[in-house]
């Protein structure tokens, strides 16, 4: 859904504005980072896979991938299929659980993870850094891990 500045302007609600403003300002946070999926032949979705499991180097199921990227099931099967096929992550049987299989970057996939993942960080820092203060990017985390942890 998107609203023009006048539009939103004349909601009496906050909390609508606040939601539209969250929207828009991801919005056009993933039209701008998409430059540099693109130079990695990578969609955000991989993306976001990919930074999650490098920073969880033991893997995750994919039970758990889905759930911390608030995705559907099907959304989660369909791009670790594609990233199996680029041979970024491989699925290991859990000895333990062996109905489980842990997902995990493969060596291409780590390499991968450390070239684009300090990339798409060091462009949120920098924007962020040069909008708002060390006190109002403390705040807005506060407020956002609020706001999810209630949604």
């Amino acid at each position: 859904m998107r609203f023009s500045r006048d539009q939103v302007n004349r909601s009496k609600s906050d909390s609508f504005l606040a939601w539209t403003n969250i929207s828009r300002i991801n919005a056009a946070i993933q039209i701008k980072l998409a430059k540099s999926y693109n130079k990695f032949n990578l969609t955000q979705p991989q993306f976001e896979v990919i930074a999650l499991l490098w920073v969880n180097p033991e893997g995750l199921s994919q039970k758990e991938i889905t759930e911390r990227l608030q995705w559907t099931k099907g959304n989660t099967s369909g791009v670790l299929v594609r990233l199996l096929d680029k041979e970024f992550v491989s699925r290991e049987i859990l000895p333990e659980d062996k109905r489980i299989h842990r997902v995990i970057l493969t060596h291409k996939g780590r390499n991968l993870a450390d070239k684009i993942v300090p990339i798409i960080e060091k462009e949120i820092t920098y924007k962020f850094d040069s909008m708002l203060t060390v006190r109002e990017r403390r705040m807005l985390k506060e407020i956002l891990i609020t706001t999810f942890e209630n949604i």
